[in-house]
């Protein structure tokens, strides 16, 4: 569809309809992990938006990019949030500000930066609340429960991922329910309240699932292996891993083979660790 898009545009002579057409394929691209035709197309859409004087054309195709380039790992991330987030303020748009401020949180998370991390989503909880948008609140409080994670604020982390759950609930909002409850039952692991993670981590695992979201589920599954490692259900615990695994081999996500593997090899050093006390 985005195709035909696109090849209308071209042939409309309309530089700003091109443009647009441009970044909605990027988006796709990038929605689908196609991350190098993501760059291709959406470098070229703001450099043309930019030429007609397409303020928030431009601002929309340089969040999507710096997106792309927080997933490539590039430094440059933060500098097309950054640029995004100006226009949108002189444009007065409080819901793409909103949202550049999350992107621009994201983009923040890694040591050293936090702290900027914090301060923006807070600042885009914010945003997006006095504009009535609250499952772009409930997006920026889940961001803002992780980073609260990394920071050492699990009380903090668990206030913000808990009401996320409840906003996404609410709504409807089964993916961004799914993810908040994966976070919090990570954050719940962490304070030591077990139960509570494995019941959060549990719905968690149904809900995407059902959805077929299978990254979600494998990440999900590899946090429930390490929470039930830590109470000593280590046999249930590398099954769950060995499910997170099957899956993150399916679709090629090595972080979470990884971190199957690493959780297999832990649980099964458990009993042995315990036995030795």
């Amino acid at each position: 569809m985005h195709g035909y898009a696109l090849e209308a545009a071209q042939y409309s002579g309309d530089p700003a309809r091109h443009g647009v057409a441009l970044t909605n394929i990027g988006a796709v691209h990038r929605l689908l992990g196609r991350y190098e035709l993501a760059e291709t197309h959406l470098s070229e859409a703001v450099a043309i938006l930019n030429r007609c004087g397409d303020q928030l054309g431009a601002a929309r195709a340089l969040s999507n990019l710096g997106i792309v380039y927080e997933r490539l790992g590039r430094d440059d991330a933060a500098a097309h949030q950054r640029a995004a987030l100006a226009a949108y303020r002189q444009a007065g748009d409080r819901y793409g500000e909103a949202s550049t401020l999350v992107n621009l949180g994201n983009a923040n998370t890694r040591p050293g930066h936090l702290g900027e991390a914090y301060d923006q989503l807070l600042r885009a909880t914010a945003l997006f609340r006095e504009a009535g948008a609250a499952v772009g609140a409930a997006s920026a409080l889940t961001n803002l429960g992780d980073v609260c994670t990394s920071l050492g604020r699990h009380d903090e982390a668990a206030g913000h991922l808990s009401a996320a759950r409840d906003i996404f609930r609410a709504a409807g909002h089964v993916y961004g329910e799914a993810v908040a409850l994966t976070n919090l039952g990570r954050v719940h692991g962490i304070r030591g309240d077990h139960a509570r993670a494995i019941g959060d981590l549990t719905v968690a695992i149904r809900i995407l699932r059902s959805i077929g979201h299978r990254y979600g589920e494998a990440s999900a599954l590899n946090i429930l292996g390490e929470v039930l490692t830590a109470v000593g259900r280590t046999t249930e615990a590398v099954a769950r891993h060995a499910a997170a695994l099957s899956i993150a081999t399916a679709t090629g996500d090595h972080d979470e083979q990884e971190h199957a593997h690493e959780g297999i090899a832990r649980a099964q050093r458990e009993p042995l660790r315990t036995t030795g006390r």
